[in-house]
């Protein structure tokens, strides 16, 4: 997951991205995630235990790097 943040965001807890539609450390994509806040996602915490049970398919940066699971 490391990886991947660094890659999706250098680590960097309020990074935005796509056009003001991705935020925090793993660039949680809002318009596809709309149960999801702006500031749940810019909370580093809440971003990684959102994330832990979704597939890694989801961030482009995954794909990138190979990374098949968390």
């Amino acid at each position: 997951m490391r990886r991947v943040a660094i890659c999706e965001s250098g680590l960097k807890e309020n990074a935005v991205g796509d056009g003001g539609n991705s935020y925090g450390v793993l660039q949680i994509h809002l318009p596809s995630h709309p149960l999801v806040t702006k500031e749940q996602a810019l909370d580093p915490l809440f971003s990684i235990q959102w994330a832990y049970d979704k597939p890694t398919s989801l961030w482009t940066c995954a794909r990138k790097l190979g990374v098949t699971e968390w």
